[in-house]
């Protein structure tokens, strides 16, 4: 978070958090931090665990519009209010168990709106010591996606070759493949012979990294039916409260039709065959039933890898 590299505003807040008032984080917080918080659109809470039950101090807009709770209804109170019925409680002790050891976590679990509609979040909590890194802890801060929508994956890198334990619904809706088909094997089932062969590499780079490291790309993937569809996948570990990797979360984020604009707009202006011919379209390849067009698209949309292991990045399509 950019606004954490200035100095001026972490040391008002840290004089707040260090003076006697009665709720410091909240004055504090507003005044140093929101002008430079309201135009991240993202998902976050910022807490004071120097106070008692850690309330939150400072929510951004993107909370409330997916939450649908108020200032007023969660500046003060706990982030468990998200909490219900069927809420992972292993994955709550999990998050319990890092603000204990002062450490970040990252785990998905279900969660409540204010209405009571459930929701998935990929929730990301990370420390923050004002003071250096061998200081107490001074805020926390709390990143939620809701992957509700969003086609992912879990999958274990403890076991062996990967395999899938848990799809989400709109992983199922987008491939075509029913929970059987895809639990307990590997995400490469939905690879043809026609996958990019860099952004495979790409993967298998990341995923043999110790630890594991993020990574995004762009490739061809097939559906149950056998229909191709362009498949922008970000990866990356979670992990529990003593830091090790549990799980690697993909996101499935399908750009078919973008890249299908794309194509039409470079063939009105003639560079469809030239980047065909730059990407490289193999005997194979055809074979397969890659057209130039689809092959071209992939070079079009090859985003770098990401190297940061702790982050959650939430796709937009």
């Amino acid at each position: 978070m950019s606004a954490l590299a200035d100095p001026s505003p972490l040391e008002a807040v840290r004089a707040g958090l260090a003076g006697g008032r009665q709720d410091p984080s909240s004055q504090a917080v507003e005044s140093s931090f929101s002008h430079l918080l309201a135009d991240i659109d993202f998902s976050f809470v910022i807490s004071n665990p120097r106070m008692p039950d850690n309330p939150v101090c400072y929510a951004s807009p993107g909370f409330y519009a997916t939450t649908g709770y108020s200032p007023e209804e969660i500046v003060g109170r706990n982030c468990r209010v998200l909490q219900g019925r069927d809420t992972c409680r292993r994955s709550v002790v999990e998050i319990r168990d890092a603000l204990r050891e002062e450490c970040p976590v990252s785990v998905c679990l279900l969660n409540y709106r204010r209405d009571g509609a459930p929701f998935w979040n990929c929730f990301a909590l990370h420390p923050v010591r004002l003071g250096g890194t061998h200081e107490p802890v001074d805020l926390y801060i709390g990143l939620q996606a809701d992957v509700t929508g969003l086609s992912f994956l879990l999958t274990d890198p403890r076991l062996p070759g990967g395999p899938i334990v848990y799809a989400s619904p709109g992983f199922l809706a987008l491939t075509g493949h029913g929970a059987g088909d895809v639990l307990g094997r590997n995400p490469r089932l939905l690879q043809g012979r026609e996958a990019c062969a860099e952004a495979r590499r790409v993967l298998r780079e990341a995923l043999a990294r110790d630890p594991p490291t993020a990574a995004t790309v762009t490739l061809l993937n097939r559906r149950a039916d056998g229909s191709r569809w362009w498949n922008c996948l970000h990866i990356a570990p979670l992990r529990d409260a003593q830091g090790a990797v549990r799980y690697i979360v993909g996101v499935q984020v399908d750009v078919t039709a973008r890249l299908r604009g794309q194509e039409r707009r470079a063939g009105a202006s003639g560079r469809g065959a030239e980047l065909a011919e730059a990407a490289g379209v193999t005997e194979v390849d055809r074979a397969a039933g890659v057209t130039e067009v689809d092959k071209a698209a992939g070079g079009w949309i090859r985003p770098c890898p990401r190297s940061d292991p702790d982050a959650w990045h939430a796709l937009k399509a």
